[in-house]
């Protein structure tokens, strides 16, 4: 990965910045504000970046603690598996897990997980590392959202 944003970066007499674009002559950063107006444009709703950080990190802990699934038999179990997930996440986003569970981690999926739900019913069809084939994304993230939504669906499965 390295290798190829240093190739990215590999431009005749642009600066190093990755995110950049060419005006003329003259070459232009890309900012986060550029980003989200983009977003914003685009979707036609009132989203940024971190909507999708935030969602993607939701993802993440739902298939955390689903691939934990004999965990949840007990309360110490459920707290580690989902300590793990929440510390797994938080090394994905480059964040503290305290301020990736406050702030990118929707809630709901700890708290259907202390109920006895995960998304468990999907990774039996895709595998444990379905964001790894990005055709196995869409199911996935279809169960997060009945999950979050407290859906029926032979996509969630109970544990405990």
């Amino acid at each position: 990965m390295c290798e190829l944003l240093a190739v990215l970066k590999r431009r005749r007499s642009a600066p190093d910045e990755l995110l950049v674009y060419r005006e003329g002559r003259r070459w232009r950063d890309i900012s986060a504000a550029d980003i989200n107006g983009y977003i914003k444009s685009a979707s036609g709703g009132d989203f940024s970046a971190k909507d999708f950080r935030t969602w993607h990190a939701t993802v993440l802990a739902a298939i955390g603690v689903a691939v934990s699934g004999g965990a949840a038999r007990s309360a110490t179990g459920r707290r580690r598996a989902i300590s793990r997930s929440i510390a797994e996440v938080a090394h994905y986003l480059g964040n503290t897990p305290a301020v990736c569970r406050a702030s990118y981690i929707d809630p709901r999926v700890f708290d259907q997980y202390n109920g006895g739900l995960t998304i468990g019913g999907v990774l039996a069809q895709v595998g444990d590392h379905p964001l790894e084939n990005p055709s196995l994304q869409g199911p996935v993230e279809k169960a997060v959202l009945d999950l979050l939504e407290d859906e029926t669906s032979p996509a969630l499965q109970t544990v405990g």
